[in-house]
């Protein structure tokens, strides 16, 4: 529940909470891999929160090399992030703060959609630079809901 909330994630649904909670703990017992399967769970009611009804969703993406290169740091850095150079660090933080900034004057929700494995990690980077920018992984994006790519975060080379 604690790691839901340090995301802003609502918790009224408790039912959903607890149920998703009583699948899954018998094969999970790693506190983050708990809340990120219930989050997958919650993800229509997260979805709703950042956007409200709308039903295509625009994103801010990462380019696909920097993407490769967040996976292979963060991936297996067990969430913590301890893989990821300093200065990718900084700059990934800068251009998603800069970013979510310019989504939000235009009226866009600032959400960064990212790959499964580095949602968290990503997430407490990004945290503390651009507090209202959300960060979504692929599966907590509903069937019913498309997705728009919007503007794209590259690496220090772009």
């Amino acid at each position: 529940m604690q790691l839901l909330l340090e995301e802003s994630v609502h918790i009224r649904d408790i039912r959903t909470i607890i149920e998703s909670i009583a699948e899954h703990a018998t094969t999970v017992t790693d506190p983050a891999e708990l809340a990120k399967r219930v989050r997958i769970a919650l993800s229509p009611a997260i979805v709703q929160q950042i956007y409200g009804a709308i039903n295509e969703l625009n994103v801010i993406a990462i380019d696909p090399p920097l993407e490769r290169l967040l996976v292979q740091a963060l991936g297996n850095a067990s969430g913590q992030g301890q893989a990821l150079d300093p200065g990718v660090a900084d700059i990934l933080t800068k251009k998603a703060a800069e970013m979510a900034l310019k989504q939000e004057e235009i009226g866009i929700p600032a959400c960064l959609l990212v790959p499964d494995q580095i949602r968290s990690s990503v997430a407490r980077l990004v945290r503390r630079v651009a507090p209202r920018l959300q960060v979504l992984a692929h599966s907590e994006i509903p069937e019913s809901h498309s997705i728009r790519i919007g503007p794209i975060l590259k690496g220090a080379a772009s």
